[in-house]
Protein backbone atom coordinates (compact mmCIF):
# COMPACT_ATOMS: atom_id res chain seq x y z
CA UNK A 1 0.00 0.00 0.00
CA UNK A 2 1.53 3.57 -1.10
CA UNK A 3 -1.11 5.80 -0.14
CA UNK A 4 -5.18 6.86 0.99
CA UNK A 5 -7.32 8.84 -0.05
CA UNK A 6 -10.01 10.30 1.90
CA UNK A 7 -12.61 10.49 -0.89
CA UNK A 8 -15.67 11.96 1.08
CA UNK A 9 -15.81 11.67 5.74
CA UNK A 10 -19.33 10.79 6.30
CA UNK A 11 -20.90 12.32 9.11
CA UNK A 12 -22.03 10.94 12.61
CA UNK A 13 -25.58 11.35 11.94
CA UNK A 14 -25.29 9.14 8.55
CA UNK A 15 -23.32 6.67 9.97
CA UNK A 16 -26.13 6.21 13.01
CA UNK A 17 -28.69 6.07 10.04
CA UNK A 18 -26.11 3.82 8.43
CA UNK A 19 -26.13 1.39 11.19
CA UNK A 20 -30.16 1.79 11.97
CA UNK A 21 -30.97 0.33 8.37
CA UNK A 22 -28.63 -2.45 8.60
CA UNK A 23 -30.32 -5.43 7.15
CA UNK A 24 -29.73 -9.73 7.86
CA UNK A 25 -27.92 -11.11 5.30
CA UNK A 26 -29.99 -14.19 4.93
CA UNK A 27 -33.24 -12.42 5.84
CA UNK A 28 -32.87 -8.97 4.24
CA UNK A 29 -36.31 -7.71 5.25
CA UNK A 30 -35.25 -8.01 8.92
CA UNK A 31 -33.27 -5.08 10.36
CA UNK A 32 -32.30 -5.79 13.67
CA UNK A 33 -31.14 -2.28 14.64
CA UNK A 34 -34.29 -0.13 13.40
CA UNK A 35 -35.51 0.52 16.99
CA UNK A 36 -32.09 0.51 18.61
CA UNK A 37 -30.10 2.69 20.89
CA UNK A 38 -26.98 3.77 18.64
CA UNK A 39 -23.99 5.97 20.14
CA UNK A 40 -20.72 6.73 18.58
CA UNK A 41 -18.56 6.58 21.84
CA UNK A 42 -15.07 6.63 23.28
CA UNK A 43 -13.60 3.72 25.71
CA UNK A 44 -16.13 1.68 25.81
CA UNK A 45 -16.14 -1.41 27.49
CA UNK A 46 -16.25 -4.50 25.46
CA UNK A 47 -15.22 -8.24 24.89
CA UNK A 48 -14.08 -9.51 21.59
CA UNK A 49 -16.42 -12.50 20.38
CA UNK A 50 -13.87 -14.03 18.63
CA UNK A 51 -10.53 -16.01 19.39
CA UNK A 52 -8.10 -15.05 16.94
CA UNK A 53 -6.96 -11.88 15.18
CA UNK A 54 -4.72 -12.69 11.60
CA UNK A 55 -1.08 -10.81 11.84
CA UNK A 56 -1.30 -9.38 8.46
CA UNK A 57 -4.56 -7.95 9.25
CA UNK A 58 -2.75 -6.11 12.53
CA UNK A 59 -0.12 -4.99 10.57
CA UNK A 60 -2.70 -3.55 7.55
CA UNK A 61 -4.21 -2.16 10.65
CA UNK A 62 -1.43 -0.17 11.86
CA UNK A 63 -0.44 0.84 8.26
CA UNK A 64 -3.62 2.55 7.58
CA UNK A 65 -3.43 4.44 10.64
CA UNK A 66 -0.27 5.46 10.03
CA UNK A 67 -0.74 6.60 6.72
CA UNK A 68 -4.24 8.28 6.83
CA UNK A 69 -2.77 10.56 10.01
CA UNK A 70 -0.03 11.26 7.93
CA UNK A 71 -1.62 12.69 4.99
CA UNK A 72 -4.89 13.58 6.43
CA UNK A 73 -4.81 13.73 10.77
CA UNK A 74 -7.75 11.43 10.81
CA UNK A 75 -6.99 8.95 13.62
CA UNK A 76 -9.13 5.91 12.45
CA UNK A 77 -9.22 4.72 16.12
CA UNK A 78 -10.65 8.22 16.84
CA UNK A 79 -13.33 8.38 14.35
CA UNK A 80 -16.18 10.22 15.20
CA UNK A 81 -18.12 9.68 12.31
CA UNK A 82 -16.70 7.40 8.94
CA UNK A 83 -15.48 7.88 5.97
CA UNK A 84 -15.14 7.00 2.22
CA UNK A 85 -11.46 6.00 1.22
CA UNK A 86 -9.48 4.61 -1.84
CA UNK A 87 -6.30 2.78 -1.52
CA UNK A 88 -3.52 3.22 -4.10
CA UNK A 89 -6.16 4.64 -6.41
CA UNK A 90 -8.48 1.93 -6.34
CA UNK A 91 -12.22 1.30 -5.60
CA UNK A 92 -13.98 3.78 -2.57
CA UNK A 93 -14.67 1.65 0.63
CA UNK A 94 -16.27 2.55 3.42
CA UNK A 95 -14.59 2.77 6.59
CA UNK A 96 -17.04 3.15 10.05
CA UNK A 97 -15.65 2.54 13.65
CA UNK A 98 -15.63 -1.12 15.29
CA UNK A 99 -19.39 -1.95 15.96
CA UNK A 100 -19.96 -2.97 19.37
CA UNK A 101 -23.46 -4.78 20.06
CA UNK A 102 -25.13 -5.82 23.55
CA UNK A 103 -26.06 -8.74 23.66
CA UNK A 104 -28.86 -11.13 25.54
CA UNK A 105 -26.59 -12.47 28.22
CA UNK A 106 -25.25 -9.01 28.97
CA UNK A 107 -21.96 -9.47 27.57
CA UNK A 108 -21.36 -6.20 24.99
CA UNK A 109 -19.01 -7.85 22.33
CA UNK A 110 -16.85 -6.39 19.42
CA UNK A 111 -18.79 -7.73 16.00
CA UNK A 112 -16.32 -5.90 14.11
CA UNK A 113 -13.26 -3.91 14.26
CA UNK A 114 -11.40 -6.74 15.74
CA UNK A 115 -7.85 -5.88 14.05
CA UNK A 116 -8.56 -1.74 14.99
CA UNK A 117 -9.76 -2.79 18.78
CA UNK A 118 -6.66 -5.45 18.97
CA UNK A 119 -3.76 -2.90 17.94
CA UNK A 120 -5.49 -0.29 19.63
CA UNK A 121 -5.42 -2.54 23.01
CA UNK A 122 -1.64 -2.76 21.98
CA UNK A 123 -1.07 0.74 21.70
CA UNK A 124 -3.01 1.83 24.91
CA UNK A 125 -5.09 3.94 23.04
CA UNK A 126 -8.86 4.67 23.37
CA UNK A 127 -10.98 3.45 20.90
CA UNK A 128 -14.34 4.70 19.66
CA UNK A 129 -17.02 2.68 18.34
CA UNK A 130 -20.52 2.23 17.31
CA UNK A 131 -22.15 0.93 20.58
CA UNK A 132 -25.61 -1.07 19.74
CA UNK A 133 -27.90 -1.31 22.69
CA UNK A 134 -32.00 -2.53 22.77
CA UNK A 135 -31.52 -4.55 19.84
CA UNK A 136 -34.39 -6.32 18.53
CA UNK A 137 -34.38 -9.30 20.84
CA UNK A 138 -35.85 -11.64 18.31
CA UNK A 139 -32.53 -11.09 15.96
CA UNK A 140 -29.54 -11.13 18.60
CA UNK A 141 -25.92 -11.32 17.63
CA UNK A 142 -24.69 -13.87 15.62
CA UNK A 143 -22.04 -14.62 18.18
CA UNK A 144 -21.61 -14.68 21.82
CA UNK A 145 -18.15 -13.30 24.04
CA UNK A 146 -15.09 -14.90 23.79
CA UNK A 147 -15.81 -16.42 27.86
CA UNK A 148 -12.21 -15.64 28.63
CA UNK A 149 -12.03 -11.84 27.20
CA UNK A 150 -8.92 -10.20 25.40
CA UNK A 151 -6.55 -12.98 27.43
CA UNK A 152 -7.59 -15.81 24.93
CA UNK A 153 -7.34 -14.09 21.61
CA UNK A 154 -4.60 -14.97 19.93
CA UNK A 155 -2.60 -13.91 16.66
CA UNK A 156 -2.26 -16.39 13.98
CA UNK A 157 -0.78 -16.76 10.26
CA UNK A 158 -4.01 -18.31 9.17
CA UNK A 159 -7.55 -18.74 9.99
CA UNK A 160 -8.04 -21.23 13.36
CA UNK A 161 -10.53 -23.75 12.95
CA UNK A 162 -12.37 -22.46 16.10
CA UNK A 163 -13.25 -19.06 15.51
CA UNK A 164 -16.22 -17.67 17.60
CA UNK A 165 -18.92 -19.40 19.71
CA UNK A 166 -21.88 -19.46 17.41
CA UNK A 167 -25.58 -18.98 18.17
CA UNK A 168 -27.99 -21.00 16.92
CA UNK A 169 -31.77 -20.25 18.17
CA UNK A 170 -33.17 -23.95 17.40
CA UNK A 171 -36.65 -23.12 18.74
CA UNK A 172 -37.51 -21.18 16.06
CA UNK A 173 -34.28 -23.24 13.34
CA UNK A 174 -31.96 -20.32 13.13
CA UNK A 175 -28.52 -20.49 12.82
CA UNK A 176 -25.72 -18.10 13.42
CA UNK A 177 -25.82 -17.57 9.47
CA UNK A 178 -29.68 -16.36 9.36
CA UNK A 179 -28.23 -14.05 12.20
CA UNK A 180 -25.18 -12.25 10.22
CA UNK A 181 -25.99 -8.36 9.58
CA UNK A 182 -24.67 -7.23 6.35
CA UNK A 183 -22.87 -3.88 8.30
CA UNK A 184 -21.60 -0.71 6.49
CA UNK A 185 -17.50 -0.85 5.82
CA UNK A 186 -16.92 -4.36 6.45
CA UNK A 187 -16.01 -5.63 3.19
CA UNK A 188 -13.71 -3.88 1.36
CA UNK A 189 -11.40 -2.64 3.32
CA UNK A 190 -10.97 -6.45 4.57
CA UNK A 191 -10.75 -7.19 0.84
CA UNK A 192 -7.78 -5.21 0.18
CA UNK A 193 -6.26 -6.10 3.74
CA UNK A 194 -5.82 -9.59 2.56
CA UNK A 195 -3.80 -9.04 -0.72
CA UNK A 196 -1.08 -6.65 1.51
Amino acid sequence: MKFICIERQIPAQEVVQMIRNVRLTNHPDIQPYKNADINIVSAALFEPSAFYVLKSRLAFARDVRDKLIVSTGIDIFKMQGGAEISIDGGPVYQLVPPIVEATPEGDKILLDGIHRAAVARELRIPLTVIEISNVDPEWPAYSKANPNGWSDLHECDTVPAVKKIYRDIPERQLNYRDLYRDLPGTTGIREVGAKE
